[in-house]
C-alpha cells in the first residue's frame, strides 16, 4: 500500500463518512500528496545512522555534574517528535519544524535531585551570536556554573574551587562529554532542533500519549511518556497550540522508578526571551584554581603515553616495572583531567602489588585512591580490588565490607551480571559460606 492510500485509510478510520462525500476535492488530494512528501522526507531523515547514533549516545550516558542540563535539553528535543502524532501528517511535521526554527532562545528552570536532595537550576541557551557556529549557553546550579560562548567554555566547580577553560571545546582533548552532546545536536540543524525529530522518534520506546487539559497552564496539551533502554524515562507536556514543551521530567539510573522522584524536573520553559550578552559572560571568581585545557593538552598527551607504556608492561606480566611507570603518572599528573590518570594509576598499582604477592601495599594504594579520588565514577571497581586484597591477607570482615560497598556503589550503574558486581557477589557468598 503506498503512502497516499495509507493516509486516506487513516483519515477514513478517523472520519468514517468523510471520504465518501462529494466534499473530497482536488485540494484534498493535494493535501494528501503534500503529506506523503512530508512523510517520505521524515522517514528518509530517520534512517540516517549518524543522527540516530548521536541520539543514542545522549541517552546512554551516566549522570554527571552537568546531567541536569543535558537531560532537560534532551527532553526538549525529544518532545518535538510528539508533533508527528498530534494531527494528520498533512500539517504536523511541517508546522512543528517551522515552530522550532522560529525559536531564538530557551530559558529552562527546574529542580535536579542528587541522592534525594533537590537543587534548583536554570539554563539559558541561544544560537551563537559571535561566529554563527555552536551556541551560547549558561547553566547554573548550587555547586556548578557552565558558560559557553560559541566554541569557548568555562566550567566552575564550586565544591572543588576549580575553573576549567576550554579554548575550543569542540576539539580540546578531555573536554566534558556533556558539552560535546550539545555541539553534536547543534551540528544537526542551524539550531538545536528540527532534524533530530525523526531520529528521536525512531529510537524511543514505550511511546504513550494522553490528551487533556493542563491545569497548570490552562491549555489543551498532550502528555507523553517514552523511554530509551531500561534506565532512561521521559515524561513531558506539550502545548497543542504552540507545539512547544511546557514541562518535563527525566528518570535515569539514579531514579529508576517513574512513580518516584525524577532525576530532574523542568518546571518552566520560556521561549524567545530577549537574552542580553551579559548572561553569557564569565566572571572569574577570586582565589580559584584555573586549568586551561588548551595549555594542559601537552601534559595530557604525556600522561597518556606513560599510561599506555605501563599498561603494556602489566599485560606482559612485568608488574614491578609497570608499577614504577604508573607511579610516574601519579606523581607527575595528580590533578590532570580532574584526577582521572592519577586515579587509574593507583588502581593499577594495587592490582600490580596483588600480582606480586604484596596485598598490604595493594591495600595502601587502593585506600589512597579512594581518599583522593573517591568523587570519580568507577570506584566500585576499586572497592572490589580492595576486597580481594583483604582476602589475600585473610581479613575476611574487611573484605566483606569492601565487597558490599562495591555492590552499593555499582548497583544501577553497572550490569548486575558483569564485572565487578557479579564477582563481588561471588566473593560475598564464599566468605559467608566459610
Amino acid at each position: 500500500m503506498n503512502r497516499i492510500r495509507t493516509i486516506k485509510k487513516q483519515i477514513r478510520a478517523a472520519f468514517p463518512a468523510g471520504l465518501e462525500k462529494p466534499g473530497w476535492s482536488q485540494a484534498d488530494e493535494r493535501i494528501v500528496a503534500d503529506a506523503s512528501t512530508a512523510m517520505k522526507q521524515t522517514h528518509a531523515s530517520s534512517r540516517r545512522a549518524s543522527r540516530i547514533s548521536i541520539w543514542r549516545t545522549i541517552m546512554k550516558n551516566r549522570r554527571t555534574r552537568l546531567a541536569t542540563a543535558a537531560a532537560i535539553a534532551a527532553a526538549v528535543v525529544l518532545s518535538s517528535v510528539v508533533m508527528d502524532w498530534l494531527a494528520p501528517p498533512a500539517w504536523a511535521i511541517g508546522q512543528t519544524v517551522k515552530a522550532l526554527k522560529g525559536v531564538r532562545s530557551i530559558v529552562i528552570r527546574g529542580v535536579g535531585y542528587d541522592d534525594g536532595i533537590a537543587a534548583a537550576s536554570t539554563l539559558w541557551i541561544r544560537p551563537s551570536q559571535d561566529d554563527g557556529e555552536g551556541f551560547d549557553m549558561r547553566f547554573e546550579c548550587e555547586d556548578q556554573l557552565v558558560v559557553v560562548r560559541g566554541k569557548k567554555a568555562w566550567v566552575h566547580l564550586a565544591d572543588k574551587n576549580l575553573v576549567m577553560i576550554f579554548d575550543d571545546v569542540t576539539k580540546s582533548y578531555g573536554m566534558m562529554r556533556d558539552l560535546q552532546w550539545w555541539y553534536d545536536l547543534a551540528a544537526l540543524n542551524p539550531w538545536i532542533t528540527g532534524k533530530v525529530l525523526a531520529a528521536a522518534k525512531h529510537v524511543a520506546e514505550d511511546w504513550e500519549e494522553i490528551y487533556g487539559y493542563d491545569e497548570r497552564t490552562g491549555r489543551d496539551c498532550v502528555f507523553v511518556t517514552c523511554a530509551y533502554g531500561a534506565e532512561s524515562t521521559f515524561w513531558f507536556v506539550c502545548d497543542l497550540e504552540t507545539k512547544l514543551i511546557v514541562e518535563a521530567k527525566y528518570w535515569n539510573w539514579s531514579s529508576p522508578d517513574p512513580e518516584g522522584p525524577p532525576a530532574c524536573h523542568a518546571t518552566s520553559f520560556v521561549y524567545n526571551e530577549d537574552l542580553h550578552d551579559g548572561i553569557f559572560e564569565f566572571q572569574m571568581p577570586a582565589g580559584v584554581k584555573v586549568i586551561d585545557k588548551a595549555k594542559t593538552r601537552k601534559q595530557e598527551q604525556e600522561a597518556r603515553v606513560l599510561s599506555d607504556q605501563a599498561e603494556r608492561l602489566f599485560m606482559e606480566g612485568k608488574f614491578a616495572e609497570s608499577i614504577d611507570v604508573y607511579q610516574q603518572v601519579y606523581d607527575g599528573f595528580p590533578d590532570l583531567t580532574n584526577g582521572v590518570p592519577a586515579s587509574t594509576a593507583l588502581c593499577m598499582m594495587g592490582s600490580g602489588y596483588r600480582k606480586l604477592g604484596e596485598p598490604q601495599k595493594a591495600v595502601e594504594v587502593l585506600q589512597k585512591q579512594l581518599t583522593e579520588y573517591g568523587y570519580l565514577e568507577g570506584c566500585e571497581s576499586t572497592y572490589y580490588s580492595l576486597g580481594c586484597a583483604y582476602v589475600d591477607m585473610g581479613e575476611k570482615e574487611k573484605a566483606l565490607e569492601a565487597f558490599e560497598e562495591c555492590l552499593a556503589l555499582g548497583t544501577g550503574r553497572r550490569e548486575p551480571d558483569e564485572y565487578p558486581l557479579k564477582h563481588a557477589r561471588e566473593q560475598i557468598r564464599q566468605i559467608k559460606g566459610q
